[in-house]
């Protein structure tokens, strides 16, 4: 690895091509010294980069190596996700991290903390630059190149690529990615990553953005209490620094004005920009549901992982309940202050624009229940009438026919035992039986899944169907294939099978047969019937698969909507919350950068 890094093989690959489109061919052509390997300071230098490397990227989101925000690792805090293990990550089994070297407690001040962690990103980038040359350095002495030629090797790189080897270190651009993050960014992981934790642990994955409810405090005040056991005892000096570096609102009204309105207002957006469009969390919202709203009714962030057709029932019963009960309450007091005359005109006013506000936020909520209702209805599969009729007298055809491949089979495996090996050979072919071997199970796995997709369309068409059955239909004709020798499918076979007709009376084993020859002629006299079945099969899954849709987007948005709304995660995210989009119940940025 380090060789292959080196400027020197950068070099010789230029000498074959000025692109980067570097291939197999041109890179098994860069010659390769055996002694390289013995240089133990190459295995070593290159092993602490690939910590280097592994250090920045512990702090990237969407990285395998994920492992906490940059501020969390200052303050010497272990803050991983209760995410899936990614296997790229058993590389620090083998590869150690590079470490910050100094790391702080609670009790210093934000600046502090930024400026450490602006230290560590800055040493990570000089280490590189550093193992780079000093790689540079060994591969140049271990080939003898002197200065002139050295230079040489640099300066073509200089003039053919984005890199320049020859400048200063500290003027190097090679190692961009680790970048020196300004402080906003800084404090924005580390309230994602905080965030993205809350929604996590929480026992139905359901965080409510806005006002809370009784049984369950909001998003930003989960936030804050997360904030507060990382920092301890200066808990409130640290998230009020934090709160100043997100906005310059001032805590007239509550604690943490700027925290809370990035949290409610800004921190799904930047969810998308960390997760790349593929969102972990997703955001329901009301807003969009009533023209001209500045409020939000209902905002809350779900886990994905905890998605399933229950979603809308949780909510209605956990948290649309309690919040219609709020709103309704705070509603009808500032009705009565609006209106009350011992008030001044400014507290009228203020009542007034109170009680409007919780008008409109009924009003989204009510909307918001009418689409959830939509969406958890039963949506019929938009099938042909035909379709279920043509599955229904389908289905038992093709359990005949896999019965019939299963005997057949069994049938050639006892031959083969009775049949001397050379005579084996020499009537069928040497190498008959070994593709028979390699394909019999897929073709009976495929045979059974093609039954139950032929059930599963048999079912009335308020039954979701999984959106890849419809790829067996296609699927048969490869299945079976063709009785040509040279064929893969089930029926090339029966070409050799065939040899075994002048065994045959009528179509039938003659009487008297025994022992192989018997098993041959039984195997021949199948044959016709097992073609006539098998193309009788084929015909109804062309009739099938040219009735039915043939986008799979079509199917799977069927597959989720059809019992009401269900996720299949194995869909994907952009399927999932596509019918969310089309209704409007999520920020309009999902249809932009997620669905679109």
């Amino acid at each position: 690895m380090a060789y292959a890094n080196s400027n020197l093989f950068t070099y010789l690959m230029l000498a074959q091509t000025t692109g980067r489109h570097w291939n197999v061919g041109e890179i098994s052509k860069i010659p390769w010294n055996t002694d390289l390997a013995e240089i133990t300071e190459l295995e070593s230098t290159a092993k602490d980069a690939a910590g280097d490397l592994l250090a920045a990227r512990e702090h990237d989101f969407n990285s395998p190596y994920y492992s906490g925000p940059l501020l969390a690792k200052v303050l010497g805090k272990q803050t991983d996700l209760p995410l899936s293990r990614h296997p790229h990550r058993d590389l620090k089994d083998s590869i150690t991290p590079t470490d910050i070297p100094e790391k702080y407690g609670p009790d210093s001040n934000l600046e502090t903390l930024l400026e450490a962690a602006h230290r560590y990103r800055d040493t990570i980038k000089q280490r590189l630059s550093e193992r780079s040359n000093r790689i540079d350095e060994i591969l140049f002495d271990y080939f003898e190149l002197d200065e002139s030629e050295r230079d040489a090797v640099l300066r073509e790189i200089a003039l053919r690529t984005s890199e320049n080897p020859l400048a200063e270190s500290s003027e190097s651009d090679s190692y961009d990615f680790v970048e020196r993050k300004d402080d906003e960014e800084l404090v924005k992981e580390l309230v994602h990553h905080v965030s993205v934790n809350v929604v996590h642990q929480d026992d139905d994955g359901i965080v409510l953005l806005g006002d809370s409810i009784e049984e369950e405090d909001s998003l930003h005040e989960m936030v804050v209490a997360n904030l507060s056991k990382l920092f301890g005892e200066y808990a409130e000096d640290r998230i009020a620094e934090i709160d100043q570096v997100l906005g310059d609102k001032k805590p007239d009204e509550g604690a943490y004005p700027n925290l809370e309105f990035w949290i409610e207002n800004e921190l799904f957006d930047y969810h998308l920009t960390q997760t790349e469009n593929t969102p972990i969390l997703w955001k329901l919202t009301s807003r969009r549901l009533v023209s001209d709203s500045k409020e939000e009714g209902l905002g809350c962030l779900i886990d994905y992982q905890k998605l399933d057709a229950g979603l809308f029932d949780r909510i209605e019963s956990r948290y649309i309940e309690p919040l219609k009960s709020s709103y309704r309450e705070r509603r009808n007091a500032a009705d009565q202050r609006r209106s009350d005359s011992s008030l001044s005109t400014s507290e009228q006013a203020k009542a007034a624009e109170e009680f409007d506000r919780y008008e409109r936020a009924l009003t989204q909520i009510n909307e918001f229940q009418e689409m959830a209702l939509e969406l958890s209805a039963t949506h019929t599969r938009e099938d042909d009438d035909s379709v279920q009729a043509i599955a229904q007298d389908l289905k038992p055809k093709v359990a005949e026919f896999r019965r019939r491949t299963e005997t057949r089979l069994e049938t050639l495996d006892k031959l083969k035992e009775e049949m001397d090996p050379d005579e084996f050979e020499n009537l069928f072919s040497p190498t008959f039986y070994e593709r028979v071997a390699e394909n019999r199970e897929e073709w009976i796995t495929a045979l059974e899944d093609l039954e139950t997709a032929c059930k599963e369309y048999s079912k009335d068409r308020t039954s979701p169907v999984g959106a890849h059955l419809y790829d067996l239909f296609i699927y048969f004709d490869d299945l079976v294939g063709t009785t040509h020798y040279g064929s893969n499918g089930i029926f090339f076979m029966n070409y050799y099978f065939s040899k075994g007709e002048e065994y045959l009376e009528n179509g039938e084993p003659r009487e008297g047969l025994e022992g192989e020859i018997r098993l041959l002629a039984k195997l021949a006299a199948e044959t016709d019937e097992d073609v006539e079945l098998g193309k009788e099969i084929n015909d109804k899954c062309d009739s099938l698969s040219k009735t039915l849709p043939s986008d799979w987007e079509e199917r799977a948005l069927s597959e989720v909507l059809t019992s009401g709304y269900d996720p299949v995660k194995k869909h994907g995210v952009e399927i999932n919350i596509q019918p969310l989009a089309e209704k409007k119940i999520v920020p309009e940025i999902v249809e932009d950068k997620v669905v679109n």
